[in-house]
């Protein structure tokens, strides 16, 4: 076991203490957490600020600071270029078109706007289950991502560290609820930016430090140093061909392409931006739709900055092992690929007392931001789309305790779905993006075939839904059992390691035995949630079609404005999206009530009775 220095230690406690005092302040400020609007909602006047910070280490946490290094050493830079060009776009069109569809409707569940649509608790049921589903998966990897890093830097066993991180994570938001989750986010941010920019700080200057003073016999331990800087850095990684370009491949089997990078990611994260619902949460919680929309907005150069500093990272670590003769993992050093970003800190910055208190305190804050907000989204769900139903004499102060309990619940759930992704082969953000999106597809599939067909029925968008789910899953678990159509490129330059025994597995040829299904599974992870989306869609609207036809309604009904989609609002920035010859002030949504008997949301200007299917 590597023993940390005294110094890591109070950087690490000093995070952990910090973080849990942000919950307990938040727990006896403002209204105490009393109502389930203050502790789901934060009364729905957050700032904008916070909110940027909030979306954006919610979704980039430890799986964008492990998985993008573990990126670059298997499979090159090609994810990176594709980031850039997904994140923009995704966010774009969600916040030119999702928010302004969302946000005015005044929801505190997402799945809410379901049972308005389809006037049936049942699509709502199934949408919230799902939606909770997939919470839970990206749970378990964010969790486990940061308890590799631990184990491979102090030999902390992943087990202990698991459980840990789901405590701290979640006291501090059954404590002080989304405003809690909100600022320790902040907190959590400012580590994250710290550790990230610190392996690249400590390159440039010592490297430049270096130049200056011509000390050539110096031998130096600090990683960038040893490969010369960030240009020599790139060579040696383009040396060992981990800087790629686009693939223009229209096969949908190979792993990234320019054309599953745009088109699949950028659906997978407009989905999740858009109409998540730890997403539209913070979001919706903002004091104005402007507010809302520039909260998305503000994401894309925060998001460009960060997945480069993250990429540039696994940059450096690449070089390092390629200049030093010696493949960590071939060497058996690591048993995977996802934790050579902590084994070089743990070698490089061994003498640099403090950094890899940081580093370590880096990676909790980008899982601890990811769980506490899947936490606190999932004990919403259960609560306003199942629960509130059948407790409708609950009072407010009880319903916000139990709000509580769900969210130490889901805790408890979500560290064993971690101890589940520790199974998974690949890197960790293949994992989440794979379970995740089999999900993601059909779930947004009942939202915008709602939104664009006024045919669309209960019936048919949970059929929809039900195919496309099964499909997608049917898929995930069998790319499981099939080698990958994609294997990782050729090991780095293992001249030097003096335990390489040259049996080596890596193989850089496509595997062309797969035969008939194979090939449906060794589809892309890149296109789950586009696969699942489509057919939702599709299948969807056909049984819509099919069962109006046999309730004798040849003609669609005629759905509230407020329900579609705005497409129009794509084109402007204004506080409320223009609706043609609609009266713009039902965007205002004040003519919407819930019913304390039912605690079901209707619309006063709809006729159609909300069923209780």
């Amino acid at each position: 076991m590597t023993a940390l220095h005294w110094a890591d230690y109070l950087i690490f406690t000093f995070f952990l203490l910090a973080s849990l005092a942000i919950g307990v302040y938040h727990a006896f400020s403002g209204n105490k957490q009393r109502t389930t609007q203050e502790f789901i909602m934060a009364d729905r006047n957050l700032k904008v600020l916070p909110t940027v910070l909030s979306l954006l280490v919610s979704f980039q946490s430890a799986l964008m600071i492990l998985g993008n290094s573990a990126e670059v050493y298997s499979y090159g830079t090609q994810e990176w270029f594709g980031c850039l060009i997904g994140f923009t776009l995704a966010i774009l069109l969600a916040e030119r078109l999702f928010v302004p569809w969302i946000f005015p409707l005044k929801l505190t569940s997402v799945y809410e706007y379901l049972q308005l649509r389809y006037s049936s608790r049942l699509v709502r049921i199934v949408g919230a289950l799902l939606g909770i589903a997939s919470g839970l998966l990206y749970i378990g990897p964010a969790m486990y991502a940061p308890s590799l890093a631990l184990e491979a830097a102090t030999g902390f066993p992943t087990q202990v560290s698991i459980p840990i991180m789901a405590v701290v994570a979640t006291t501090y938001t059954a404590m002080g609820g989304m405003r809690a989750v909100i600022w320790t986010d902040v907190f959590q941010a400012g580590i994250m930016l710290c550790g990230i920019l610190a392996v690249l700080v400590k390159v440039i200057m010592e490297n430049y430090l270096v130049k200056r003073i011509h000390y050539k016999q110096l031998q130096y331990s600090q990683g960038s140093i040893e490969v010369g800087g960030l240009s020599e850095a790139f060579h040696y990684a383009q040396l060992e061909g981990r800087v790629l370009g686009f693939s223009a491949s229209a096969d949908p089997r190979e792993r990234l392409t320019i054309w599953g990078l745009v088109f699949g990611w950028s659906v997978t994260w407009a989905f999740i931006y858009g109409l998540q619902q730890a997403s539209t949460q913070r979001y919706s919680a903002t004091e104005s739709l402007r507010d809302a929309r520039l909260s998305l907005l503000l994401n894309i150069p925060c998001l460009i900055i960060m997945v480069c500093l993250a990429f540039t990272n696994g940059i450096i670590v690449t070089a390092y092992f390629a200049k030093e003769g010696c493949d960590p993992v071939l060497n058996g050093d690591i048993d995977s690929s996802n934790k050579i970003l902590p084994h070089f800190v743990k070698i490089v910055f061994a003498s640099s007392h403090g950094f890899s208190g940081l580093f370590l305190a880096t990676l909790y804050s980008g899982a601890l931001s990811s769980v506490s907000s899947s936490l606190s989204g999932c004990a919403a769900n259960a609560w306003e789309d199942v629960l509130k139903h059948y407790l409708v004499n609950m009072s407010d102060f009880k319903a916000a305790i139990l709000n509580k309990f769900m969210v130490v619940v889901f805790g408890f759930i979500g560290a064993a779905v971690a101890f589940l992704a520790a199974l998974m082969p690949g890197p960790v953000t293949q994992v989440a993006l794979s379970f995740g999106g089999a999900t993601c597809g059909p779930l947004y599939g009942m939202f915008i075939l709602g939104g664009i067909s006024d045919s669309a029925n209960w019936q048919g968008a949970l059929l929809g839904c039900s195919v496309g789910a099964a499909i997608s899953l049917w898929i995930v678990m069998g790319s499981q059992s099939i080698p990958s159509f994609s294997p990782t490129l050729p090991p780095l330059n293992s001249d030097k390691c003096p335990m390489y025994n040259g049996t080596s597995t890596n193989t850089t040829s496509l595997d062309t035995s797969l035969h008939g299904i194979q090939n449906m599974y060794a589809v892309s992870f890149l296109w789950y949630t586009l696969i699942g989306f489509v057919i939702t869609l599709s299948v969807g609207w056909v049984a819509s079609r099919i069962f109006n036809i046999a309730d004798h309604q040849n003609k669609a009904k005629r759905i509230d404005a407020r329900l579609r989609l705005p497409w129009k609002a794509m084109f402007t920035f204004a506080t409320m999206p223009p609706l043609g010859n609609d009266d713009v002030s039902c965007y205002d949504f004040k003519d919407v009530k819930r019913t304390p008997e039912e605690n079901d949301v209707v619309l006063i200007k709809d006729t159609q009775e909300t069923s209780a299917i």
